[in-house]
């Protein structure tokens, strides 16, 4: 398969990614409005394969319209006390008590942001958050212990993904008041907006779009459309760069080579997870602007002058180190001031690799090998928002 054909398959791939959801109502909800806490078949749950590049607002919608809205229709005591056959819309929703703006779903008694994708979500509650082992089993039993947590994860990564309904009792100290698919798609072109000027320095692409192609394209991220994935593509800006030219990544490259269409920096969003924050919802954000190479220093031995005329490719490695060290988060004692990381030799090299080998890297919910480009990753892995989401586990601190 040609570079370029693989590329698109990659693409291709994380676009139709999709996580296979289960919902239940909230027992308190089910009993207000049907007076039973158990709701009869086939309303006592509700299946939705959902994109990962999707966000719940419109979920929401979908619940209410083909789940909720038909479930009261017939279960709810106001049925047999009013005419609803005529209503419809905001009315019916008006005469069965309904508020959209107060739905919100729970995950393990915690509430989910609605303004994150949803593969981001479940990259964060499930494949993020280790079984703990019992340190005090023997050996054997260890081994077993960590056998059958293994296979709770992979159970877990084939079920369906089970969550709450809420439809009152807005959780607003922890969520952000009103998942209104309006308030969402505002949301949306400013986080473009702000995507693109991190990129070209200016939000002019975005700017510049008139109201139609604003219009369709929003429509596009409502449906989960291919046209909308193209849309955002072509917003993005994809950089051409003969990968397979580079094989080694630590060598340095003649400045003359570097592509002109490199974007300035790429947003990318660090999501820092351990042991103690693995179960609720306070783990770190890190956002930044990172760019995707390094100019080296090379000095002339023979007038001892400072030139700039090579350069590195920034990859997965780089950037989680350089992170990790700015927070303290990794030991001192292999630290690197963030500016040489690139010019150390390849025994330290190795050592950073064997410093990172107790974190875990999840883009998408797969572990991406940490010697990527981060170029390639942006251009292949950004979610719709056209941010890199990436999470980081400490695997040290769940032993």
């Amino acid at each position: 398969m040609s570079r370029g054909r693989l590329e698109q398959e990659v693409k291709r791939r994380v676009w139709e990614g999709a996580i296979s959801l289960r919902f239940t109502l909230d027992p308190t909800d089910s009993i207000a409005l049907t007076s039973t806490s158990s709701l009869p078949k086939p309303y006592n749950c509700y299946y939705i394969l959902a994109k990962r590049n999707e966000f719940l607002p419109f979920i929401l919608k979908r619940l209410k319209e083909e789940w909720i809205l038909p479930l009261l229709c017939l279960e709810s005591p106001l049925a047999t006390s009013r005419q609803l056959g005529d209503l419809s819309g905001e009315s019916l929703e008006t005469a069965l008590g309904l508020v959209f703006e107060e739905f919100w779903i729970e995950y393990n008694g915690i509430p989910l942001k609605w303004h994150h994708p949803i593969g981001l979500l479940y990259d964060l509650k499930v494949l993020a958050s280790p079984l703990p082992i019992n340190k005090n089993l023997s050996d054997l039993d260890s081994q077993l212990a960590s056998y059958v947590s293994s296979s709770k994860k992979i159970e877990e990564k084939t079920k369906p993904w089970d969550l709450i309904l809420h439809l009152k009792k807005y959780p607003s100290d922890k969520l952000i008041k009103s998942p209104s698919i309006p308030l969402f798609k505002e949301m949306f072109m400013s986080l473009l907006k702000e995507t693109d000027f991190v990129r070209n320095g200016s939000s002019r692409k975005v700017m510049d779009l008139s109201k139609s192609d604003q219009l369709s394209l929003l429509d596009g991220l409502e449906n989960s459309s291919p046209s909308f994935f193209q849309n955002i593509d072509r917003l993005r800006g994809i950089t051409e760069v003969d990968w397979a030219q580079n094989p080694n990544l630590q060598l340095p490259i003649h400045i003359s080579k570097l592509p002109p269409n490199i974007p300035r920096a790429i947003p990318i969003r660090f999501y820092i997870i351990d042991a103690s924050t693995a179960t609720d919802d306070t783990h770190s954000i890190i956002q930044i602007p990172s760019s995707v190479y390094c100019l080296l220093e090379d000095i002339s031995q023979k007038d001892q002058r400072i030139s700039l005329s090579n350069f590195k490719w920034i990859t997965l490695l780089d950037s989680i180190y350089s992170i990790l060290s700015e927070h303290k988060l990794i030991l001192p004692s292999t630290a690197l001031d963030s500016d040489s990381i690139h010019e150390e030799p390849p025994d330290k090299l190795a050592k950073i690799q064997a410093e990172l080998s107790t974190w875990k890297c999840i883009i998408h919910g797969i572990e991406p090998q940490l010697g990527t480009p981060l170029l390639w990753l942006a251009d292949n892995f950004s979610y719709t928002d056209n941010f890199l989401h990436i999470i980081l586990v400490d695997m040290k601190s769940f032993s």
